[in-house]
């Protein structure tokens, strides 16, 4: 009998420890909680800002590229425009040698035909 009535003193005790540690853990799981979403929205802005530096350094490598790609087309265009050039002049000095020694067609308009048709099939 004096081991139930100690029991059912000590009984109060017993429960308010186990609510006071249910009241811990309760404590500790909010804490934990309120830390884990603080991560996860750390990690959330992290991998925007990545995305977007990535996202710019990709424009900006596309526009370098675009840059060099369009530099090197009008390169192309005025070598081909030089060796347009010189080829026309290459022709005209030849039409001259050819009038100057008495060669070819006497007349200019003829000459200047027979230039051209050479030129077109030069560069073609």
């Amino acid at each position: 009998a004096s081991t139930i009535k100690s029991e059912l003193v000590e009984a109060p005790r017993l429960r308010e420890d186990a609510q006071a540690l249910l009241d811990e853990y309760r404590k500790k799981k909010h804490t934990a909680e309120i830390k884990t979403e603080a991560i996860v929205a750390n990690a959330k802005r992290e991998a925007e800002q990545l995305a977007s530096e990535t996202r710019r350094s990709l424009a900006e490598m596309v526009e370098r590229r675009t840059k060099s790609a369009e530099e090197k087309i009008a390169r192309a265009e005025a070598q081909a425009v030089g060796e347009v050039k010189a080829a026309a002049v290459d022709r005209a000095l030849a039409a001259a040698e050819a009038i100057l020694a008495g060669r070819g067609p006497a007349t200019g308009p003829a000459l200047i035909d027979a230039s051209i048709r050479d030129l077109k099939g030069k560069l073609n």
